[in-house]
Formats: C-alpha cells, sequence, structure tokens
C-alpha cells in the first residue's frame, strides 16, 4: 500500500511539473506570435481559439480521469483483458464521437464565421478539424497511462504537445503570412494540428512498449467479461459529472467569442478594431493572469490525495488543517502576484510585447496595461475558486462547485451583454464580468464549504501579516526601480526587481511567522507519511 502512495505522490509531482512547464511555453507561445501577425491577427485566433476549445473539451473533458481510474480498478485485480476491452471501447466510441464533433464543427464553421464579421474566417476553422479527431486519441491514451499510475507520458506528452505548437504554429504562420493575415491565422491552428498528431504518436509509442512487457500476462487470459455496450456505460457514467464541470467556462468563452464583435459594434466600434480590442483582452491579458494561477493549482494537485483519504477516514481535523494550508498557500502566491500585476503592468506587459504593439490607429500599450491591472483581481479570484473546487471534489461534493460555476456563468453572460455594448465600458466590460464571475463562484463554494467543512482563517495571518509582506515587498521594488532605473535596461530592471521583492516577500513572511516550518514541511510530511 506505501508503494503505491509513493507512486501516486511521485505521479501528482510529475504530472504538476510538466503542467507548469506546458503553461508556461503555452503563455509565451503568444508572444512571437503577436510580433508577427500583429493585435488584429490574435484577434482572429482568439475568435476561433475558444470555439474549438469548447469542442474539444466538450468532448474530452473527463475521459482521462473516468478511464484512468477505472483501468486501475482492473489492474488492481490484473485483469488485463479487461483493461484491453475498455481501451478499445474507448477509442471506438471517441472516434466515432470524434468525427461527429468534427462535423458539426464544420457545418458551423461559415455561419459562425460570417457572425463574427469576416465569412474568411472559414478557412481558419478547417485547419482545425484534425486536432478534434487527434485529440479524442490523446485523452484516452493519456487516461490509459495514468490509470496505470505511469504519469511520465501524460506530463511528458503536455510539453511536448506546446512545444510542437509553438515552433509549428509560428514557422506555419510565418510562411502564410504572405498570402494575408487570416492565412496566417491558418498556419498557426494547423501548427496546433501537427502537435497533436506528434503527440498521438508519441502516446502510441510508448502503448506499444508497454503492450510488449505486458505480452505475456495477457496470454494467461484472453477472453473479458465485459461487452462493448457494458464499457461504454461504465465510461460514460464515471466522465460526464467530471466532463459537465470542465465544459461550463469553455462554452461561455466559445459564446462570447460568437457575439463579442457584434456587441462592441454597438458601442460604435468597427469591426477590424473589435478583432484586434478582443485579441488583445483574450490573447495577451488573460494569458498573463492565468500564468500564476499555474502555482496555486499545482500545491493543491499535491494536497488533495491526502484531503481525500483523510476525508474517507472521518478525519474532520485533519481535513479542515489542509484545508485551511491549502487556501492559505494559495492565499500567499496569488496576492503578491496581482498586486505586482497592478504595479508593474506597464512593465511586464513592454518586457513581453514590446515589438508587437506597433498599432498607429490607437495605443495598445495603454489598453492591454488597463486591462492587466483590472483583470489581476482575477489570479485572486481564480486561484483560490480552484483550490476550493478541488476540496469540493475531495469530499464527494463534485456537483457543488458545478451548480456554483454554473450559476456564476449566466451571470457573466449578462454582465457582457450589459457592459460590452456600452461606450463607457465596451473591452473592459469583458474583463469586469470575469472579475463578477469568478468572485461570486468563489462566495459560493466558500460558503458551502463552510456548511460541509467548518474551516476558520486567522485574520491576523490571512489579512493583516500577508498585506504587511507586500507592502514591504512594494517599497524595495520601487526603491531599486528608482535608484537603477538610469543605469540598466527597463528588461534587466524587471528581472532584478522581481527577483529582490519576491526575496524581501518570502523573507518578511518568515519574519512575521506568517508562514512556517510547518506550512513548507507539508509536502514532505505527505511523503514522509507514505513511507
Amino acid at each position: 500500500m506505501n508503494s503505491k502512495k509513493n507512486k501516486f505522490l511521485y505521479g501528482a509531482i510529475i504530472l504538476t511539473l510538466s503542467g507548469i512547464i506546458a503553461k508556461v511555453i503555452g503563455a509565451f507561445f503568444r508572444v512571437p506570435l503577436i510580433s508577427m501577425i500583429g493585435s488584429n491577427g490574435l484577434g482572429i485566433f482568439q475568435l476561433i481559439f475558444p470555439i474549438f476549445s469548447f469542442f474539444v473539451i466538450f468532448l474530452t473533458g473527463g475521459v482521462s480521469l473516468g478511464l484512468s481510474k477505472l483501468i486501475s480498478i482492473e489492474l488492481t485485480n490484473n485483469n488485463m483483458a479487461n483493461i484491453k476491452k475498455i481501451l478499445k471501447s474507448a477509442i471506438i466510441i471517441m472516434l466515432i464521437l470524434s468525427v461527429i464533433i468534427s462535423t458539426l464543427f464544420l457545418l458551423i464553421a461559415f455561419p459562425l464565421s460570417c457572425l463574427q464579421g469576416n465569412k474568411n474566417f472559414f478557412i481558419c476553422y478547417l485547419a482545425l478539424v484534425p486536432a478534434i479527431i487527434l485529440s479524442s486519441i490523446i485523452c484516452v491514451l493519456r487516461g490509459y497511462f495514468q490509470g496505470h499510475q505511469n504519469m511520465m507520458p501524460s506530463g511528458v506528452s503536455q510539453i511536448i504537445e506546446q512545444s510542437v505548437k509553438l515552433c509549428a504554429s509560428l514557422f506555419f504562420a510565418n510562411f502564410f503570412l504572405k498570402f494575408g493575415v487570416i492565412f496566417a491565422v491558418f498556419g498557426a491552428f494547423l501548427g496546433i494540428s501537427i502537435s497533436e498528431a506528434v503527440v498521438v504518436f508519441y502516446l502510441y509509442s510508448n502503448y506499444y512498449l508497454l503492450q510488449k512487457k505486458q505480452s505475456s500476462t495477457l496470454s494467461k487470459q484472453l477472453q473479458s467479461d465485459y461487452t462493448f455496450k457494458f464499457c461504454i456505460k461504465k465510461i460514460l457514467k464515471t466522465t460526464i459529472p467530471i466532463m459537465l464541470n470542465s465544459a461550463i467556462m469553455p462554452l461561455v468563452y466559445a459564446v462570447e467569442s460568437m457575439i463579442v464583435i457584434w456587441l462592441l459594434s454597438k458601442a460604435n466600434i468597427s469591426s477590424q478594431l473589435a478583432t484586434s480590442l478582443f485579441g488583445l483582452e483574450d490573447g495577451i491579458v488573460t494569458s498573463l493572469v492565468n500564468l500564476p494561477t499555474v502555482f496555486a493549482g499545482a500545491i493543491s494537485t499535491a494536497l488533495m490525495p491526502s484531503l481525500t483519504t483523510d476525508f474517507n477516514n472521518n478525519n474532520t481535523q485533519g481535513c479542515k488543517q489542509k484545508c485551511t494550508n491549502a487556501i492559505k498557500i494559495a492565499w500567499l502566491i496569488c496576492l503578491p502576484c496581482a498586486l505586482a500585476y497592478i504595479f508593474l503592468s506597464k512593465d511586464i506587459v513592454l518586457f513581453l510585447y514590446k515589438n508587437g504593439l506597433n498599432n498607429t490607429s490607437y495605443d495598445e500599450l495603454k489598453v492591454v496595461v488597463d486591462l492587466l491591472k483590472i483583470s489581476s483581481f482575477n489570479i485572486i479570484y481564480v486561484s483560490i475558486l480552484n483550490i476550493t473546487t478541488s476540496i469540493l471534489q475531495s469530499i464527494n461534493k463534485s456537483y457543488v462547485p458545478v451548480k456554483n460555476l454554473g450559476i456564476s456563468a449566466i451571470i457573466k453572460l449578462a454582465v457582457t451583454f450589459l457592459l460590452v455594448s456600452s461606450k463607457q465600458f465596451n473591452i473592459y466590460g469583458l474583463v469586469i464580468s470575469d472579475i463578477v464571475c469568478f468572485s461570486v463562484a468563489l462566495i459560493l463554494n466558500l460558503y458551502q464549504l463552510k456548511q460541509y467543512i467548518n474551516i476558520k482563517f486567522d485574520v491576523n495571518n490571512f489579512v493583516f501579516k500577508p498585506i504587511l509582506a507586500c507592502l514591504t515587498m512594494l517599497l524595495s521594488i520601487f526603491s531599486i526601480k528608482i535608484a537603477f532605473s538610469t543605469f540598466i535596461t527597463n528588461r534587466i530592471l524587471l528581472i532584478l526587481i522581481v527577483g529582490f521583492g519576491l526575496l524581501i516577500y518570502i523573507t518578511t513572511l518568515f519574519l512575521t511567522k506568517t508562514i512556517t516550518k510547518e506550512d513548507i514541511a507539508i509536502l514532505p510530511k505527505l511523503k514522509k507519511r507514505t513511507n
């Protein structure tokens, strides 16, 4: 049993690290892309990509996790024939569904292109059709390996996916740029399909090698007692609840991408300018805001297995302690990140996108900086929302965060309709609707969490001391910025002040005992307990 726990913890660490690396690569993908295709091209990219993401998540959401559960159960009984039957059934049903979904994607592509303001966008949708089909195979193979508690193929495949996408998309975007911006976006999407094909090849190669190792075991049990119909029922029953939770926000973003140009037109903004503004908001600002939330999610991933064990063992005190620690660590990470985005927004944007924000018709830099300042609050809301969602899922309340996020999503769409069409708010209404959505979802989650696990927060350690540490950090940052701004370049200066500010912040947390050795030792303690 101990070895299984160690294996699970090791797998969680692999997925966490690979997830962070993949997110970083994905976030910086847009830096050279906007330099190449401009904000208008990025706007076209972001009009189409959310719709593609929704179709993929609707098709694959929950499949990997659901399959991993089913396969791990059969693996416990050493029933390799049933595992093979489940895998084959999953591949067949996913291929059938992927053909149906991709056909639907093609059928609505032209009407959507017209709705989004340019019928020529249709060609961009074509480049993504193979990616939908290939993603269905990827999710099955990842679930297969995760069921064997072999997280390395899944983790490495995420990095490969983002790395190939980065190289292939930029190459083909540059190649097709001579035919126009829309064709450049087509090339970027073609790179995504190529990256999915490379991942399928990598995962299948690993599957083939694993099958060779298991050949002797398979020969002892050639018949499975599962029928195809039975396997499909088991797969659907396991994956549907998870899919619902993962599909809500992609659906909202897909709807927004279809209506945002129309809403902005009501604010007397031209179609081309609206596309450009949406590209800045969804392509740059959202990517930057999502980056710090990865770290909070990583800590949550490491803590959740232990929380589930404590809950199943009726260890109420253990649950409370781990929930409090998880939220506390997420808070201590996202708070300084949000403040850094507010006070260093212009420096950050110039560091990453100085060569890409060159539209002469309006001040792109000012728009991105203002949007980033407003959106920075979502670093806090999204980080803690993810933690509370994981906690609720761990205590067998999976449908609670689904309901809460669903309510918040409806409110978000209402706010989007109201504000984006307003001349006063226009594109800024989109980020305000995000803040409303995630803050409401977080409040609802915390309320429900209070009902199930009566966790309490110390005001001194959760409010006053972290704020003191942040003020100390900001004071040191601005002191260094004033002292060295005339001697070194802005990019080197930003690296210097961020590094020094982080050091000051962490030091202040320890000096004020906001964070203790017990908090830092959470992961090692988990590891020690598994020995």
